[in-house]
């Protein structure tokens, strides 16, 4: 991994002489020690060994091996850290405010280490036993009693002073393992260590193959930087600045407070230590402020500096664009060559990182947008403008002007995808994902889910039925850019007047929609089969607005079964379309009455749904007045249509169209709803994702099937099966009872979904109808 060469320190003669010094010690003792374990004579030069050795030592010191205590408290005497320790330890007592000078007020004195630790030297010098330097510390007054005196001579026992030696030595061969010669300096007094380490750390992760002269360069560089700087006014050296990208915040802040007195005061400061011309001076306090060790690299050495961008921006670009085709890949590499190109004739500084790897948008990507739009005058710089980028663009990649700068835009807002003609957004992945996410973002309010948890979900689906594994930053982009009007979960109306349609960021005392769905159930006094009576009503209700939401009749008393086509009801709004309200709850609530333990199918869907199944043992509709009125009004509307027209029964398809009209009509007066658009309603439902788990798996199994040559008959209908799905297999299927979607909608096919359990588990497949 990396050997040890003290030739890397050469920049600086003190950092070298440290580094040697503490070499020949570790030498040393590992001559010794070598004695019970000969790999020790392998550490200096080999990375595996180091590794085993280090892991070994850090399980002996987990165990308190008090040999391991010795070996490395003998190492930490012959690097001088004997102060270093007891000031540490000493600090820890002081934080716990053992050092207190009481001062007759409610907040005593604290003094400060550099006065306590000569008088604590000096009494653990002559006095070995706790008993004698409790006594001490209480009589010199440096504690105010006995038993704190007590307390702060046993954290100084050998055995404790040993552990904290153990652990700083372990510290400094683990930094030497992982940052190599520059390792040896860790916890000595050599003052631009953090610098270093950080400088070497963000090096080897991104530029692996820069020359060691270049190294030497960079760190000459960063020490001059760092001295300057604090000799000037320490609180402007900022180590952050070193690795973080290129317009932040931070670095915003960092050039506003740099007035012009420090400014010439640094850049006389770094000419003098580095050596260097005024004019190369001010280059490094500029690259220092912008770019930090990037900015100094590019500088040092363009080949290298080049070679490397292009390898991150590959590395980049194949991380955020997993999951696409590779002729969207090499689409999307295409047009951002273009924009740099374009960016570089206008002398623009743009972040890649920024607008590949971030978030679409981030605060990072609207103050860049932000700064895009800027047309004031900066110094004696006119900021580039979106117009202007656009302009450049467009004549590289062949587009016109408002094209052009409509991608640039979207680029800067979403990423990478953005580059696309956004016909093709939603094509570029797997059709059932991006019908899943629409599902997401149309069913769930504004603030009741996080982006998080959808992603997590995608991840599962895509592992579960062989999807592509797309990155977060591609999903999000598209969930981002899919269109929801403002009222669309609630629309307009009285009943939600004082209602939360987007879930509020504090606690407020009015209702939210679509936070929690109850399940309840009812008898009505009217027939759907011959020879019966009564039939059973499972209703799907809002439980915070107490807004009922859909239902489902059976004749016999409802099960899980009935629950999961009430909920889909609720959900899909088969029947009734353009139903006033639409979405997916955060939690539904089920009496345990209605279900047995199994709830598998139910657990299932809520699991798509990013939902949660709750069973209620105890049930109750206290204050539900508005629940219970409507229940009532369906019973008496019952009552009433059984007693004008006495029939032996009514067809369900007839019943529950006039249910849900009653339902709406009872609860919703002066409503107004905005239409399902039509690639969504030429499918019978209100809601995208029929085709989903999330659906499937609410609806109960009717029967099974057997697919033949691809395709598979149920019902009359015929359905395409998936290739993956083998032919003369007898499997369930699952579908709704009863089908009916609105009239004008009598086009639309019943969703069939085939059940199959293989080692992976249970996975439901849709068959696509055949036209």
């Amino acid at each position: 991994m990396i050997a040890v060469s003290l030739d890397d320190l050469e920049f600086d003669p003190g950092a070298q002489h440290i580094a040697e010094q503490r070499l020949s010690i570790l030498l040393h003792h590992f001559g010794l020690w070598s004695h019970d374990d000969p790999s020790w004579r392998e550490f200096a030069t080999n990375a595996d060994t180091r590794q085993l050795l280090l892991h070994d030592i850090r399980a002996q010191l987990q165990t308190t091996s008090l040999l391991w205590f010795q070996r490395l408290h003998s190492v930490a005497i012959d690097f001088g850290m004997d102060p270093q320790i007891i000031r540490e330890i000493a600090s820890s007592c002081r934080g716990r405010g053992w050092f207190d000078i009481p001062n007759g007020v409610s907040q005593p004195t604290r003094p400060q280490i550099a006065d306590i630790l000569p008088r604590l030297t000096a009494i653990l010098g002559p006095h070995e036993t706790v008993s004698q330097r409790a006594q001490e510390l209480f009589s010199s007054g440096l504690c105010r009693d006995i038993q704190i005196g007590r307390s702060v001579a046993q954290t100084f026992l050998q055995l404790r002073l040993q552990e904290r030696a153990a652990t700083i030595i372990h510290s400094v061969l683990a930094s030497w393992h992982s940052s190599g010669s520059i390792g040896l300096l860790a916890r000595s007094s050599y003052d631009c260590f953090a610098e270093l380490t950080a400088v070497y750390q963000f090096i080897d992760r991104n530029f692996h193959d820069l020359s060691k002269s270049l190294h030497t360069e960079i760190y000459t560089d960063v020490v001059a930087l760092k001295r300057s700087i604090c000799t000037i006014h320490p609180p402007l050296w900022h180590l952050n600045l070193l690795t973080e990208p290129p317009h932040t915040s931070s670095r915003l802040a960092y050039k506003g407070r740099l007035f012009p007195r420090f400014r010439s005061a640094f850049v006389k400061a770094i000419s003098d230590l580095r050596h260097c011309s005024p004019e190369d001076a001010v280059r490094l306090l500029d690259l220092y402020c912008d770019r930090g060790v990037e900015g100094l690299i590019e500088w040092r050495s363009i080949d290298v500096a080049q070679s490397q961008c292009q390898h991150r921006l590959n590395a980049n670009l194949d991380d955020v664009c997993r999951g696409l085709a590779a002729e969207v890949k090499a689409e999307i590499r295409l047009h951002i060559d273009h924009i740099l190109a374009a960016a570089a004739s206008l002398n623009m500084p743009l972040s890649l990182h920024t607008l590949l790897l971030d978030p679409p948008s981030s605060p990072r990507r609207r103050r860049l947008k932000r700064r895009l739009n800027r047309t004031r005058k900066r110094q004696s710089d006119v900021a580039v403008t979106a117009t202007q980028l656009a302009s450049a663009y467009a004549e590289r990649a062949s587009l016109n002007k408002p094209e052009a700068k409509f991608r640039i835009h979207a680029f800067i807002t979403y990423g990478p995808i953005g580059l696309l003609p956004p016909s093709l957004w939603q094509s570029s992945i797997d059709a059932d994902m991006f019908e899943w996410l629409k599902l997401m973002k149309l069913g769930h309010p504004e603030g009741s889910v996080r982006w998080g948890d959808i992603y997590t979900q995608a991840a599962i689906y895509s592992n579960e039925y062989d999807l592509p594994t797309y990155s977060s930053q591609i999903l999000h982009s598209i969930y981002n850019s899919i269109d929801k009007t403002r009222y669309w979960h609630g629309g307009k109306g009285l009943v939600v007047l004082k209602v939360h349609q987007r879930f509020p960021t504090v606690i407020t005392s009015r209702p939210r929609l679509n936070a929690e769905w109850l399940v309840r159930s009812c008898r009505l006094p009217i027939a759907i089969v011959p020879n019966t009576k009564d039939s059973y009503l499972t209703l799907v209700a809002d439980s915070e607005a107490q807004l009922s939401l859909g239902l489902w009749l059976s004749s016999t008393p409802p099960t899980k079964v009935e629950i999961g086509i009430a909920i889909y009801q609720a959900i899909w709004h088969i029947g009734s379309i353009d139903f006033p309200i639409r979405g997916i709850p955060q939690a539904i609530n089920i009496p345990a009455a209605l279900v047995d333990d199994d709830i598998d199918d139910l657990q299932r869907a809520a699991t798509y749904l990013l939902t949660k199944i709750d069973i209620d043992q105890k049930p109750s509709m206290r204050g539900k007045r508005r629940i219970i009125e409507c229940l009532t009004n369906l019973q008496l509307w019952a009552e009433e249509i059984n007693n004008q027209t006495p029939r032996s029964f009514i067809p369900l398809t007839q019943l529950m169209r006039e249910l849900l009209d009653r339902l709406v009509e009872h609860s919703f007066p002066f409503h107004r709803q905005d239409v399902v658009p039509a690639s969504i309603r030429r499918t019978g439902h209100a809601l995208p994702g029929s085709s989903t788990p999330a659906a499937g798996w609410l609806l109960p199994r009717l029967g099974t099937a057997t697919p033949s040559n691809g395709i598979i008959n149920i019902s009359g209908a015929r359905y395409v099966v998936p290739k993956e799905v083998a032919n003369g297999r007898l499997l369930p299927y699952r579908a709704l009872p009863v089908f009916f979607p609105e009239d004008d909608e009598a086009g639309a096919v019943q969703p069939m979904f085939l059940e199959l359990t293989d080692t992976r588990g249970a996975r439901l497949i849709f068959c696509t109808p055949l036209q």
